[in-house]
């Protein structure tokens, strides 16, 4: 049976073909295998990109914890007060809704 996908289609359905790879890979003749490696600068950039990336993840985990604290508060029914902090800045109103009471 010819078919015009071509020759991969057979009874059973789709084949795939394998292609068998060397173990070992081969650089091209003189290349040096340290010239194209990314040795300590390469290292020293990766290792950078991931302290930088451990307080984002921080600041992140606690931003998503905060939400989902603030969401389950909202589910029970009772109301989100702001924070004490943001309530007595200096200069704020101190008729606005939420604000202390003296």
């Amino acid at each position: 049976m010819t078919s015009a996908l071509g020759s991969g289609l057979d009874a059973a359905g789709w084949t795939a073909s394998v292609v068998v790879a060397s173990d070992e890979p081969e650089l091209r003749e003189g290349v040096d295998p340290g010239d194209v490696s990314p040795g300590v600068p390469g290292f020293l950039v990766i290792f950078l990109v991931v302290l930088a990336c451990i307080p984002l993840f921080r600041s992140m985990t606690s931003k998503l914890r905060r939400l989902d604290h603030r969401a389950r508060v909202e589910a029970a029914g009772e109301p989100v007060t702001a924070p004490a902090d943001d309530a007595a800045a200096p200069g704020a109103d101190p008729d606005a809704p939420g604000a202390p009471r003296p």
